[in-house]
């Protein structure tokens, strides 16, 4: 029993000798300052303890608390580390090449080191195989898959090709890239990155801002309660000090001492982290919040509104339809007989769209790709541009190509038809039937190319000799193993429309008023067997009307979907974000932008169209007026003032540059788009309800604890395990946030709170 007691002793003293000479400290620097906090409550009721007889009590107090206040700190480190990983391991150097100007390829003899720091948007930057990209920047040269993991939390990689925006901190995997830099380093990505956490901690939620303004005034309330308690339990009868055994009632101290350690509120000043761990949840996701009042904010918005064009679709254009105008009524679908007319069509566009720079060539190249056509089976002779109208040629078919209607044929290469629609392309024609290459043809724009400019690509080997311009007279052109000539034009409707046949022109114009109804841009190619007058010629302005063997097809546009918008919306319609609805608004033609409705599976009174960014605005203050709370996402320039008025605003792109990442409270980094809005809305909600478990749980434990120990029913000991135990509750609670992080098994956003 000696032996034991000694220990006790022993153990008590040691935990005053480690843990009272910074207590004391601390205590009487925050009375000096005036400064009454939990730190303040808790080594008063220590102190008290210990003087009153009851040091042991006082030792586990101590105890607990400092061991509350350590986990506390590393579960808070935890949380917050998820931010600092997005910035850590970024390079602090890199490669600046000077470039060829035809082709932006590098001139590797002009690299040369230079600091992150002083690059300057223009300059060209080398990134090679296995290395970070420094900065922000627009590939001009080379191809490579590049990971995003470090924004989007997607290990996946995906292409990267010239045209293409990277951020910075990106892994270059299996080529080397050259990039134009579009802003300095302190501007870039993971830069803005670093301001949306400082501004996360500067946009205090409406709970933190609460504790800070009563958090002072709460701990001195409990202060003068316990002092209060004490002067009516004395005035009651109770003694002082109480008895001196373990079974005598406890005094009127010791039950002052225990009010002030239940009710100090360490646990309500931990309830806000659950917006730490969400922030950094989210962040690993490639999901940037600005702070916990925007996640409050998420959580109590009812309506959706989304802009179209670079939101719900990629903002880049692909054919939706090719389909054969015909000179007899219905003759526009495609039959039996026409598959082999199929890749004729197919292979002298993309002959021709491979010497284009019009906006649509690019999209008429990946659709013949698709169909397994190349801008090389056919081959170019004659070329002409005719500005703000189309282009011109003759074409005849690559060796091993098929004449209209003979008997050769390249049995290996099944033709795909895609007569209705671009995207469902897979029926296979009977092969023998290929006579693409032979037909002369003609290129232009309806509604999408009114501004064409034409100029040599890189379309095959045709491309890389430059063809007859102008109206220079070709040598005379015969058939030969490769098959016949084929005049050829691609272009407008207004264009090539005065020289067809009067049958096939009312088709045309039919057929372009149903693409335009529906927000599709349009452009004819036509193909007729040249027309070979002592020597040859291209048909074309000089030629008042198309043979009457000519054949027309009309290519129709729309902006592509991104492939995950519609399962995206499918999900935000099951979420109380969405009870007051989800709007398009977007300053497209009512056309496209009900086209694109009815295939996302929105209704059409949902859709707001050719709104200018004022009326965006207008529409987003509208629906405020009208009692909505309103999450808007875009992607533009043009959606910056209604981003910045919405109650959320939340921008998407693959970096955070331009006027609507810098309106925002939300940047959805990346390629996912929209299919990112479900987890930002899932988290908020989690945030919010784990909050308020967490100062319920607070509250709760001070108010259930308060009565029972004026009544002498609770050991100290017993209030700072419920004290200290309830705090590390709330901690944990709120940790579980970080479930929601990407790579989890549970991953955000899969169904609505």
């Amino acid at each position: 029993a000696a032996a034991a007691a000694a220990t006790r002793t022993a153990a008590i003293s040691l935990v005053y000798a480690l843990c009272a000479p910074s207590a004391a400290l601390d205590l009487c620097t925050q009375l000096a300052a005036g400064e009454v906090d939990t730190h303040v409550l808790t080594s008063l009721a220590a102190a008290g303890t210990a003087l009153t007889g009851h040091a042991a009590e006082g030792a586990l107090l101590l105890t607990m608390f400092q061991t509350s206040h350590m986990l506390e700190h590393q579960l808070t480190a935890r949380a917050r580390g998820r931010l600092a990983d997005l910035f850590a391991g970024l390079p602090d150097a890199a490669e600046v090449v000077e470039v060829d100007l035809a082709d932006a390829a590098p001139r590797l003899h002009t690299r040369r080191h230079v600091a992150v720091a002083n690059l300057r948007p223009g300059d060209h930057v080398l990134v090679l195989p296995g290395a970070q990209v420094p900065v922000d920047g627009r590939v001009v040269h080379g191809a490579a898959a590049v990971s995003q993991e470090h924004l989007t939390g997607e290990s996946a990689a995906v292409r990267r090709a010239p045209g293409a925006d990277v951020p910075a901190g990106a892994l270059v995997h299996d080529g080397a890239l050259v990039l134009r830099a579009l802003q300095p380093a302190s501007a870039s990505t993971p830069a803005r990155l670093a301001a949306l956490a400082l501004s996360a901690q500067a946009a205090r939620p409406a709970l933190r801002t609460w504790l800070d303004r009563v958090g002072g005034a709460y701990a001195r309330g409990v202060l003068a309660a316990a002092a209060g308690a004490l002067v009516v339990l004395l005035l009651c009868g109770v003694p002082l000090l109480g008895g001196g055994g373990p079974a005598a009632p406890r005094g009127a101290a010791y039950r002052a001492l225990g009010l002030l350690t239940v009710a100090s509120p360490c646990a309500l000043v931990m309830a806000p982290l659950a917006y730490v761990a969400a922030v950094a949840a989210l962040a690993s996701r490639g999901v940037l919040v600005a702070g916990g009042a925007v996640l409050d904010a998420a959580a109590g918005c009812t309506l959706l509104a989304l802009d179209k064009t670079g939101t719900l679709t990629a903002g880049a254009p692909r054919v939706a339809r090719v389909s054969r105008l015909g000179d007899e009524p219905g003759g526009d679908a495609w039959g039996e007989e026409e598959a082999a007319t199929c890749r004729a069509c197919l292979a002298a566009a993309a002959a021709l769209s491979a010497r284009s720079a019009h906006p649509m060539a690019g999209p008429t190249l990946a659709h013949a790709a698709g169909q397994g056509v190349g801008p090389g089976d056919a081959r170019v002779e004659g070329f002409r541009l005719v500005p703000g109208s189309g282009v011109e040629a003759r074409v005849r078919a690559a060796a091993g190509g098929a004449e209209v209607g003979g008997e050769q044929s390249r049995p290996n290469r099944p033709v795909r038809v895609s007569a209705m629609n671009g995207s469902a392309a897979g029926e296979q024609a009977a092969p023998g039937r290929s006579a693409v290459h032979g037909v002369p043809v003609r290129a232009g724009s309806a509604g999408a190319g009114d501004d064409a400019a034409v100029s040599a690509g890189d379309g095959g080997p045709e491309a890389r000799s430059p063809p007859a311009v102008g109206n220079s007279r070709p040598h005379e052109l015969q058939e030969d193993a490769a098959g016949p000539l084929q005049d050829a034009c691609l272009g407008s409707v207004e264009w090539v429309s005065p020289r067809l046949s009067p049958a096939l022109c009312a088709a045309l114009e039919s057929a372009a008023a149903r693409a335009q109804a529906q927000g599709r841009a349009t452009s004819v190619l036509v193909l007729s067997p040249a027309a070979v007058d002592g020597d040859a010629k291209v048909a074309g302005l000089d030629t008042p009307r198309w043979s009457p063997h000519a054949r027309a097809w009309l290519l129709e546009y729309e902006d592509a979907l991104r492939p995950t918008s519609r399962g995206a919306l499918e999900q935000l319609r099951q979420f109380p974000q969405a009870r007051d609805g989800i709007l398009m608004l977007t300053g497209d033609n009512e056309g496209a932008a009900q086209g694109a409705a009815a295939r996302l599976g929105l209704p059409a009174s949902s859709v707001r169209a050719a709104l200018s960014p004022a009326a965006k605005l207008a529409a987003v203050r509208g629906a405020q007026a009208a009692g909505a709370r309103v999450l808007m996402a875009g992607d533009g320039l043009n959606d910056a003032a209604a981003l910045a008025a919405a109650d959320v605003g939340v921008a998407l792109g693959p970096t955070l540059g331009g006027a609507a990442g810098l309106a925002a409270d939300v940047a959805l980094v990346g390629d996912a788009g929209v299919a990112a809005l479900p987890a930002l809305l899932r988290v908020a909600a989690d945030t919010r309800a784990a909050v308020r478990q967490n100062v319920a749980l607070a509250l709760g434990a001070a108010a259930a604890l308060a009565l029972p120990t004026l009544a002498g029913r609770v050991p100290m000991w017993a209030a700072v395990a419920a004290h200290e135990g309830s705090t590390l509750l709330v901690a944990l609670n709120a940790l579980r946030l970080l479930r929601h992080a990407a790579g989890h098994r549970t991953g955000a956003g899969a169904a609505p709170p």
